[in-house]
């Protein structure tokens, strides 16, 4: 056999080319030990991130503002048709807006804190009873989303401890409710206050005015008014 007909293999068929499943097992047996510890690695990796770093539970809950229809359609009635819509939608997005820093205001948070005792809060956070600071974690925890035109809240809150969630989220509405009355009430009392102080003036300026009107009479002025 010539050296040109060697080169052709054996029986004259031409060599198989790539890797044969002898040297995949080769490979894999010369190099086993750095494999493994790649795995080991990686798997230790993955516990130290859910030990250092461990997974957020939340609970969602939705909220429909009711008196938002009733603002919309009265801000309408007091517009020109054509700027009704745009009237409307801002009326709408800005009762929301302050509905939602409510919500997520330090005050609730406070006040969930006070309801639940601040070591619950805390007891998966390195502990303590520190009320702010359990305050602190729950405005932190809480998301609020307004799905474009819709008057509905998406509330939701998240928190290392998953039996916390629901509850904490359940308590965190009923606050939000309370201080809901809370602002309105005192919005509603102010806006009382100025109309009566508007009402008293409006009364004086026209007893003023028929004071003047008289008083010009008497001194027999041609043209009162």
């Amino acid at each position: 056999m010539t050296p040109a007909e060697n080169k052709n293999g054996v029986n004259g068929h031409a060599p198989a080319s790539g890797m044969s499943i002898d040297d995949v097992m080769f490979t894999l047996f010369r190099h086993k030990w750095l494999i493994l510890g790649s795995v080991c690695l990686g798997l230790v990796g993955v516990v130290a991130v859910r030990v250092v770093k461990p997974p957020l539970f939340v609970s969602k809950s939705k909220l429909m503002v009711h008196y938002v229809q009733e603002a919309t359609k009265e801000a309408a009635s007091t517009h020109e048709e054509g700027q009704q819509g745009t009237v409307t939608e801002k009326v709408g997005q800005d009762i929301l807006s302050s509905e939602t820093e409510i919500i997520k205001s330090l005050d609730v948070a406070k006040d969930v804190a006070d309801a639940f005792g601040p070591e619950k809060i805390l007891a998966k956070l390195g502990g303590g009873t520190n009320s702010l600071a359990a305050a602190g974690v729950i405005s932190s925890g809480v998301e609020v989303e307004n799905p474009r035109g819709t008057s509905i809240l998406i509330i939701s809150f998240k928190h290392r401890d998953p039996e916390l969630v629901q509850p904490v989220l359940h308590e965190l509405i009923k606050a939000y409710m309370k201080k809901h009355v809370e602002v309105h009430e005192v919005s509603g009392a102010r806006e009382e206050y100025f109309t009566h102080q508007r009402e008293e003036s409006r009364t004086r300026l026209a007893q003023r005015e028929e004071e003047l009107k008289k008083i010009m009479k008497e001194a027999k002025i041609l043209y009162p008014e």
